[in-house]
């Protein structure tokens, strides 16, 4: 999902311990991690993911107390999720095309910035008329639209970042933080903020706590942009595309080889059973948890009698499992078995 790479003659002392330390970066991941973290360019890389999908996840949450504050409808909850979500599979794979022909370190800053406007748009709207939804819902698919240009595209650049030795770790890193940014947005930073923020006004305009919070929301993406900003371009190695072509224009090149190359990936998959297989449980788990997203309001306001803000109550289980799981998950899957630790995980769920 969101990750990247890594890091003769007579004996050499300083290259024999360079040595040593890669080879106990990739059998002690933390150690291997907090040499990465020591990398100025790949830290600002891993703080704007961290930062960026714990309030994609933050807005997400907040997006369902919203819409339940304003109608308490199961089926506009549902639409909310649709919106939020259908970004992933009408985009996700085009965009992932795309960026291969593109400047990565662009798509990263760009993504930031037009996801912060975009997020101050949906501020306005709110301000200007709560009780109207497609606005909202617009701008929520527009944002989601946006975010799945930058996940490919870091992706990508992890490599660029890193030496050929501190790729596994930093691929660990990066799914890791994958998993914690849905438990720190889901069932902290959302939840609390909701909690703690009371309105204000401001020239007579009222500011409810879902509007100040997506405020914040669009000031943490102008950081990562600002993060991304702060990594030379130089680091990026970009060699397919001359420094001096703009992002619009190598996107109307990318475009030509957008269905020939998802094809090709697609009939790439459906040939490795190995793959197809893991892609048919993703999208059924994916399913799952979004009905599950769907119920979550009604459950926390009718059944347990909670205000929508509250909503962390029935996420909560599900954010431990999320870290705990990508912790303890490599020492089950390598004792039982990937095939059998995914099948007993399918038989649990179920």
């Amino acid at each position: 999902m969101n990750i990247h790479g890594f890091f003769v003659g007579t004996f050499d002392p300083i290259a024999s311990l360079r040595k040593r330390r890669s080879r106990m970066s990739l059998t002690n991941p933390q150690g291997g991690f907090l040499t990465l973290l020591k990398k100025r360019n790949f830290l600002l890389l891993w703080l704007a993911q961290l930062i960026s999908m714990t309030i994609l996840n933050a807005s997400n949450y907040a997006l369902l107390v919203l819409i339940e504050e304003i109608t308490g409808s199961t089926t506009l909850i549902g639409l909310a999720i649709v919106c939020f979500s259908l970004p992933a599979v009408l985009i996700g794979a085009p965009a992932g095309v795309i960026v291969d022909h593109v400047n990565k370190r662009r798509v990263l800053w760009y993504s930031n910035c037009l996801r912060a406007l975009a997020t101050f748009g949906f501020v306005i709207a709110l301000l200007l008329n709560r009780q109207q939804l497609i606005p909202i819902y617009l701008l929520t698919f527009l944002i989601s639209a946006i975010g799945q240009f930058f996940a490919p595209a870091e992706g990508s650049t992890i490599p660029m970042l890193v030496s050929e030795q501190e790729l596994m770790p930093a691929l660990s890193l990066f799914n890791i933080t994958f998993m914690l940014s849905q438990a720190l947005g889901f069932i902290l930073m959302a939840p609390i903020l909701l909690s703690v923020l009371t309105p204000f006004k401001i020239f007579g305009i009222t500011f409810q706590p879902v509007e100040t919070l997506y405020i914040l929301i669009g000031i943490l993406y102008l950081v990562c942009a600002v993060l991304i900003a702060l990594i030379p371009p130089g680091s990026f190695k970009e060699t397919m595309h001359p420094s001096n072509e703009n992002l619009g224009s190598q996107s109307l090149g990318a475009l030509h080889n957008v269905w020939n190359e998802m094809r090709q990936g697609w009939q790439f998959i459906r040939r490795k059973p190995a793959l197809f297989l893991p892609v048919i449980q993703l999208s059924f788990a994916g399913i799952l948890l979004l009905v599950i997203g769907e119920l979550a309001t009604p459950v926390v306001t009718k059944l347990f009698q909670l205000p929508p803000s509250s909503m962390a109550v029935v996420f909560a289980p599900a954010g431990v499992g999320l870290v705990v799981g990508s912790l303890f998950m490599p020492r089950i899957a390598q004792r039982l078995g990937k095939s059998r630790t995914v099948f007993i995980g399918t038989i649990s769920l179920a």
